[in-house]
């Protein structure tokens, strides 16, 4: 996969996104305020634009992943943040045995792996959102992958509201509360995210973020 093919990949991901949030506007504007199903129509839209949201992120960080991966880069020329998500499952079987002979066999291990291609097992990935993909969770996705956060900052509020809402929702505790107002800004955010998230990778393609600053400049 070449950087113009993931381009394609990503560019796809967000129209088919996008598109089902066209489908969650025309489903509300089938409703109008009065129509008895107006709140459960508002209620149901959260969540559909929460989950589109979530898809996407899963979706296009795994591509990210999966696109480094066929790089095939030594993880020495690797960022450091990179290489360690690498050794996810490494990591979990020290924390379960951490005794001395597991500590140098582990040393011993990640030393023999650093002029190795960089490779990630299936867990990882596997984006992990929590199922409550709120702001610092998103942050510490990119922060794993090496991405450049900076744009994100302007959606901390709007995504956390986006994310509360869509918590309520689910616990059917506000499913007659939520206005067409709510729906349009939480549109809104997503849509605005998917445009982020898209730049961000687009960026770390180009700028082969992926590696070591002395390795890009060589």
């Amino acid at each position: 996969m070449d950087r113009d093919e993931f381009k394609e990949r990503l560019a796809n991901l967000a129209d088919q996104r996008q598109n089902n949030l066209v489908y969650v506007e025309r489903v509300i504007s089938e409703f109008p305020q009065g129509h008895v199903l107006h709140g459960m129509a508002n209620a149901m839209a959260i969540a559909m634009a929460y989950a589109q949201f979530e898809g996407f992120v899963k979706d296009s960080l795994q591509q990210y992943i999966e696109f480094v991966e066929v790089q095939e880069i030594p993880r020495a020329k690797a960022i450091p943040c990179l290489v360690a998500h690498s050794w996810g499952p490494a990591f979990k079987s020290l924390r379960a045995d951490s005794s001395l002979t597991s500590r140098i066999k582990f040393a011993r291990d990640r030393s023999a792996e650093m002029e190795e291609p960089l490779t990630f097992r299936r867990s990882e990935k596997e984006i992990d959102t929590r199922s409550n993909l709120k702001f610092n969770v998103l942050v510490e996705l990119a922060t794993m992958l090496g991405l450049d956060r900076s744009s994100l900052s302007p959606y901390k509020n709007k995504l956390n509201a986006l994310v509360a809402k869509r918590n309520s929702v689910a616990h059917g505790s506000r499913s007659e509360t939520v206005t067409e107002l709510e729906v349009r800004e939480a549109l809104e955010c997503v849509l605005g995210l998917f445009r982020v998230i898209e730049t961000c990778l687009h960026a770390a393609v180009d700028d082969y973020a992926y590696l070591r600053r002395s390795e890009v400049s060589a």
